[in-house]
């Protein structure tokens, strides 16, 4: 591989140029291999769930968080402890 600024060889996997200090445009670290339909399916599952049984849910919440789906785990968990009060409530009454 060449340097688009300089056009010294440089080795493939090079971040940075030696001569000239300009960036390779190679990755440091490989992108996480994301699958969108079991993300998905998984959110969709879970948010259901928190309103249907709201234990289901917040397990559902807890393992979106654990596959970084920061957001919609926080969403499904949020829901889930909301969902837990109102059904409490509902059965108190």
């Amino acid at each position: 591989m060449f340097c688009r600024s300089c056009g010294e060889e440089i080795p493939n996997d090079a971040v940075v140029c030696v001569k000239c200090g300009r960036a390779t445009g190679v990755p440091i670290w490989p992108a996480p291999a994301v699958k969108s339909g079991e993300s998905s399916g998984l959110m969709i599952a879970g948010f259901i769930t928190a309103v249907l049984a709201p234990i289901a849910g917040l397990i559902i919440g807890i393992i979106l968080l654990a596959k970084s789906k920061i957001g919609a785990g926080l969403g499904v968990v949020i829901l889930s402890i909301i969902s837990w009060v109102l059904w409490l409530a509902i059965l108190a009454s």
